[in-house]
């Protein structure tokens, strides 16, 4: 087995874990589709951990009552 299909497989088993721990059931188009963007979304999250962001407040609250009052 090589190293994509071994990723393959632990992206898979992390996306059912995901979803069941948030007691989601999804079509299967829609897991196929979490599966193939996992590694994307996994990477821009460890990416707000980058050195270059240490002692930085970084904007992750959202209210969207701003600006519609």
């Amino acid at each position: 087995m090589d190293d994509k299909t071994t990723g393959e497989m632990r992206d898979t088993a992390t996306v059912e874990h995901l979803l069941a721990s948030a007691g989601l059931v999804v079509a299967e188009s829609e897991f196929e589709r979490f599966v193939r963007v996992y590694p994307l979304l996994r990477a821009q999250a460890d990416a707000l951990f980058a050195p270059e962001f240490a002692g930085e407040d970084l904007g992750l609250g959202y209210d969207p009552s701003l600006g519609f009052n």
